[in-house]
């Protein structure tokens, strides 16, 4: 009995005492044998969330995450659910919403800065699956960092790939608003170019190598739920285009930030006549004088 009345005097002293209160406490409590009680406490205290590939993380309770997110998709979404403050880096191709350039970038490929992400302490790091290497999570998981892997599966997954995610918002009924609107997005989106003819595109992710996408991708799939076709859409999910030359036509058409040039175009999307002559003029060397 006087060993539990000791036990409990020191666990009151605590809650009116500075923070070196803990450690004679913990002192107290392992002497008694009640550190079995402690350690179930800190056990309670951890948030247990799951990534895309069905992992179990344990965050800490009581405060706010701390992440670094290398994946731009993860970025955009956490920033839209509201969890930009929790940001602590992102990666250097995350640059939407304009917020999160104003972050630390941490290099992602073709493999994530350990060092920095040691040196940072983040709670949780979100990564892109498909863009892991081999070794890269357990590389990262050796660290003692939690690595919270997004990898949707393409268009249908994206929704329960993002509510997910939305474990590491700190609204989480915002959170899953925001992934509400943009599946009714992308509804009445495909729904507006359900009956149009599909237009021929060529998806460039890379020059050097030149590199395209197909249907099979997320980015593909996007392509005909806005009324377009990748002209490789049979192809391997990502696939090397050999024994083609492809022209680009952003120096006559373009005005520098990615947007037609206002003398080309007679609404930002379709080509007049001037438009027409400038494109006419980059295809002259391949197909002659013929119109």
């Amino acid at each position: 009995r006087a060993r539990a009345l000791t036990a409990v005097g020191a666990v009151a002293a605590v809650a009116a005492r500075p923070v070196t209160a803990w450690l004679g406490a913990a002192l107290v409590g392992a002497a008694l044998g009640v550190a079995p009680v402690l350690a179930a406490a800190e056990a309670r205290a951890a948030v247990t969330i799951v990534d895309d590939r069905g992992r179990p993380l344990a965050l800490p309770q009581g405060r706010p995450p701390r992440i670094v997110s290398l994946a731009p998709h993860a970025t955009e979404w956490l920033a839209a659910m509201g969890a930009l403050p929790r940001l602590l880096a992102v990666d250097p191709n995350s640059d939407e919403p304009a917020a999160v350039r104003a972050l630390p970038r941490i290099t992602a490929w073709p493999g994530p800065d350990r060092e920095a992400l040691a040196a940072l302490r983040p709670d949780v790091v979100v990564v892109w699956g498909a863009g892991l290497r081999a070794d890269g999570l357990a590389r990262l998981e050796a660290l003692g960092l939690a690595i919270y892997v997004s990898e949707p599966r393409g268009l249908a997954d994206l929704p329960r790939s993002a509510e997910r995610l939305a474990a590491l918002a700190p609204d989480p009924a915002r959170a899953q608003a925001v992934v509400r609107a943009w599946v009714e997005a992308m509804s009445a989106l495909g729904e507006r170019h359900r009956a149009a003819a599909p237009v021929a595109v060529f998806l460039q992710v890379s020059a050097r190598p030149l590199i395209t996408l197909s249907e099979r991708d997320p980015a593909g799939e996007a392509l005909r739920v806005c009324g377009a076709r990748s002209v490789f859409a049979q192809a391997a999910t990502a696939a090397p285009v050999d024994g083609f030359t492809f022209i680009d036509l952003g120096p006559v058409l373009s005005d520098g930030s990615g947007y037609l040039r206002g003398e080309m175009t007679s609404d930002g999307i379709h080509l007049r006549a001037r438009g027409y002559a400038g494109v006419l003029e980059l295809l002259r060397p391949w197909i002659g004088d013929a119109e």
